[in-house]
């Protein structure tokens, strides 16, 4: 008997000793281990070519930013940071309605900052008490194993929705305007869904403006609908993932690192990829998962508009199926409404048509911590921090008609990188550092399980032998 304890023993510490690098989190403590004031996080934001900010009545102009932020503070599950932007060897122009404007200065690195709170827990960006944002550059528990979504915020387009007059068509897009206006109130409603061109820009700040209607048809209509911004629903892949990523010498392979987005595919594909992609196939999956709960459903037939209450952010989603289908098959016009701040912003995700700008990203599964991301496509000039550019004081961002070039689709991309920070990524426990995860240990352990069996089996039978001699 004192063997099989034995045996039984040893097998237990084995199996310790193998399965440790396989970290399962259970607190915002355990994730965020490396939490404490003094670390900082510095990326190396490149764009595919020059983009000018206006600042304070002028005009900088990079093609590469520094964004840093450095915690300040921990109390509970609040963080308070220090996020800062640079400009890097900016050309500061003054500004002017030319197509050049007068040079003031060059090699100029332009600092800004803003201070931001951040809830640990649900990594929402507040200030004063209002939701700004999700923070991009750290992922939840539930995130990182793929149980709840992540907010990416992107730039959004304007979409014109062509329908006949007097159609079913017609009639839902009125009942989405009447729900939006009772929602939201019908100086928001009018701004977002435009009717007439005249309009448009009528007591709108923070939209972009309707520039003119597409052709129609006799008996057709254009509905324009815009938003403040945008946002991809996205779902986070645990580990592993084809990717490997070096910072101070320290290399965190692909066993532990978890991903965001998918690789984009070659030639038009990828658009019909994107608006299916995200977190869940469907606004009816988003339900089953228990992300939103329905608040208002009105149909007719297959057309439908919904409201929602979004159940991993304070915020509304709002739904339009203007298509004679099924949820399941139909692309959907959705809304996130933001209470706090009365924004609104078009979602891709959840098979919504929204904007189209393309991810692929990285993340530590064992700090949480964003590595590297890759931005395509659309307009993504200040993607990381575009929340954050009223609070920064940017009151603009533009491009600079004599610098620019034709750039192709497999070009026009903009790179996020881990350059700098001081914490350390080797998660410290007893008797050393973790390790990654890989199939190396899987096949170990089985080893190990079924030694610890057949172990188990021949001391039963010799002991049992030895009491019927």
């Amino acid at each position: 008997m004192y063997r099989i304890v034995a045996m039984l023993t040893l097998l237990s510490i084995t199996l310790s000793s193998v399965l440790t690098p396989v970290i399962a989190f259970n607190s915002v403590e355990e994730l965020y281990w490396w939490l404490r004031a003094g670390a900082y996080f510095t990326y190396l934001y490149t764009l595919p070519q020059p983009y000018g900010f206006v600042i304070d009545g002028y005009t900088y102009e990079t093609s590469a930013l520094l964004v840093n932020y450095t915690i300040l503070s921990v109390a509970g599950v609040r963080a308070l940071i220090n996020l800062s932007l640079v400009f890097v060897n900016a050309t500061v122009y003054e500004l002017c309605k030319n197509v050049t404007c007068p040079v003031i200065q060059e090699m100029v690195n332009k600092t800004l900052h803003i201070l931001l709170e951040i809830d640990l827990k649900t990594l929402g960006v507040y200030v004063n008490g209002s939701w700004i944002d999700e923070w991009l550059y750290l992922a939840t528990i539930n995130q990182l194993k793929g149980e709840a979504p992540k907010l990416v915020r992107v730039p959004s387009p304007t979409y014109g929705i062509r329908y006949q007059e007097n159609t079913a068509e017609a009639q839902i897009i009125e009942t989405f305007y009447e729900m939006l206006r009772e929602e939201l109130g019908e100086d928001l409603a009018k701004c977002i869904l435009v009717k007439r061109i005249q309009d448009a820009n009528i007591g709108c700040e923070g939209f972009p403006p309707v520039l003119g209607a597409p052709a129609v048809k006799p008996g057709e209509k254009v509905v324009h609908l815009r938003a403040h911004g945008g946002y991809r629903v996205e779902a986070i892949k645990p580990p592993p993932a084809n990717f490997s990523f070096t910072i101070k010498s320290y290399t965190i392979s692909g066993d532990r690192v978890a991903r965001i987005g998918v690789e984009r595919p070659s030639g038009l594909e990828w658009k019909a990829v994107a608006y299916i992609s995200g977190y869940g196939r469907s606004i009816l999956d988003g339900i089953r998962l228990g992300l939103l709960e329905v608040e208002r459903n009105i149909s007719i037939g297959y057309r439908r508009v919904y409201a929602f209450k979004v159940k991993f952010a304070p915020l509304e989603l709002y739904a339009m199926n203007h298509y004679d289908e099924p949820e399941e098959e139909a692309f959907l016009m959705c809304l996130l409404y933001n209470p706090f701040r009365r924004e609104v912003f078009l979602v891709t995700g959840f098979r919504c048509l929204g904007p189209l700008t393309w991810i692929t990203g990285y993340y530590d599964y064992y700090t949480g911590v964003l590595l590297h991301l890759n931005v395509y496509v659309d307009d993504i000039m200040l993607m990381p921090v575009q929340a954050y550019t009223r609070l920064l004081g940017i009151e603009e961002v533009v491009r600079f008609p004599i610098r620019l070039r034709p750039i192709p689709p497999s070009e026009l991309r903009a790179e996020l990188v881990l350059v700098d920070t001081n914490i350390s990524f080797e998660r410290p426990i007893i008797g050393g550092a973790e390790g990654g995860f890989n199939l190396v240990h899987v096949a170990i352990v089985g080893v190990v399980i079924s030694i610890g069996i057949i172990g188990v089996k021949v001391a039963l039978s010799r002991r049992k032998r030895s009491l019927t001699t």
